[in-house]
């Protein structure tokens, strides 16, 4: 089982992802193995620890109290260890992320022992309690019950190994309402004596509603959830879904706005031949008096769109000077540059004035120069009164009160 979507497991890259992101889960994940693996190594002969099942599972009807706690750190072999723990830490990562490590231990050690003793009344109603309550599922299910309702978009791709061919990609809230209505035909099917008694899915049912009522109770942090739709609208993008990928990034930016964002809503809107949209985009950034690194990186994508051109000049001007005040300078040129080729603009003369001055920033004294022979060439003359026409030895020379002795590039 693999995941797509937000369902990903951490990369080897990703130094430290549990012990940042998700300590309690990590830590629950590895105190469920340690002690399993004893409990398997005791029945094998290979230590003289007495079973853990008796003293840590929990009996109907017999106890003991803490098992009601401890029973889930137990297991019957080695394939139930791993069928618990592989889908708790795909999802429990990113519950942990968003309840915050305290609340999640805290909504835990109340919902845990609920759940185990709605499983246990029905085993002492129908007298068998011989057989102790483990297993991991219990927590397993309430992940489930919170992360279907806070992650409705993301999905799961199941393959079937060693062959990459044969795949199938399923919303989970759509696999995690498959799997509740499986748990709800075990426990008629055991209410009614006809299950076997190993399966605990009335505990199931009751961790994935407390899991479920948990994320719809709590309020959980805003700021991850904007997280996850941006993740969300960045994968949609690059899988082709354009408008639902604007539609998620829309959401964020009415949420909680930010430079980075709008001007990559703009990029996006450019790629649709919404021109509109992207200067309305491009405004509002403009609105922010501080752009970070983000920000300046999604301007340096905005400026290399091919339709960038597209957008209003005045517009363009001031994204110009915007990116000038950031240093940008290369984008900033090329703006400039392009707007002063715009010789019917009134704003032209300063693009290219300035398009001047940065090139001498930039050390580019002869790419400077030339634009200034561009400015007294196009723009000078509608100022002075200078017009361009030949001279006595037949060069290009400025004709007017000055007369013609000196030459207009040696002038600039």
């Amino acid at each position: 089982m693999a995941g797509a979507g937000s369902i990903l497991w951490p990369s080897s890259s990703s130094r430290g992802y549990f012990s940042k992101v998700a300590p309690a889960s990590l830590c629950l994940a590895a105190l469920t193995f340690s002690l399993s693996t004893l409990e398997f190594s005791g029945r094998l002969g290979w230590t003289s620890l007495p079973p853990l099942t008796d003293s840590l599972g929990y009996r109907p009807g017999a106890g003991p109290l803490w098992g009601l706690w401890t029973a889930v750190f137990v297991h019957a072999d080695f394939s139930h260890l791993m069928g618990n723990l592989v889908p708790f830490l795909l999802m429990a990562p990113k519950v942990e992320k968003e309840m915050g490590s305290g609340r999640f231990l805290s909504v835990l050690a109340v919902a845990v022992p609920i759940s185990v003793a709605c499983q246990s009344l029905l085993l002492v109603h129908q007298a068998d309690g011989s057989r102790p309550l483990i297993g991991f599922s219990v927590i397993t299910s309430f992940v489930f019950g919170a992360y279907w309702l806070r992650q409705p978009v993301a999905t799961l791709t199941l393959r079937w190994l060693p062959s990459e061919t044969v795949r199938a990609t399923i919303p989970v809230w759509a696999a995690c309402l498959l799997w509740l209505f499986y748990q709800i035909v075990l426990a008629a099917l055991q209410s009614l004596s006809f299950n076997n008694p190993a399966t605990q899915p009335f505990a199931h049912i009751a961790a994935f509603s407390a899991g479920a009522g948990t994320a719809l109770v709590f309020k959980f942090p805003m700021r991850y959830r904007l997280e996850v739709w941006e993740q969300e609208s960045f994968r949609l993008w690059q899988e082709g879904h354009q408008a639902q990928a604007l539609s998620l990034c829309d959401k964020k930016i009415a949420a909680a706005p930010s430079p980075r964002l709008l001007l990559t809503a703009a990029h996006w809107h450019l790629t649709r031949n919404e021109d509109e949209s992207a200067e309305g985009r491009v405004r509002e950034a403009l609105g922010f008096p501080r752009w970070d690194q983000s920000a300046l990186s999604a301007a340096r994508q905005l400026i290399r769109h091919p339709a960038v051109t597209r957008l209003a000049p005045d517009l363009l001007l001031d994204l110009a000077i915007r990116l000038e005040k950031e240093a940008l300078f290369p984008e900033a040129d090329s703006l400039f540059h392009w707007i002063g080729s715009l010789t019917w603009y009134q704003q032209a003369p300063q693009a290219l004035l300035r398009s001047a001055r940065i090139r001498e920033q930039m050390d580019q004294p002869d790419a400077a120069r030339l634009q200034l022979h561009r400015f007294w060439f196009y723009f000078a003359p509608l100022r002075t009164g200078f017009r361009l026409g030949p001279c006595k030895n037949g060069s290009s020379k400025r004709v007017g009160e000055k007369g013609c002795e000196r030459n207009v590039w040696r002038r600039s």
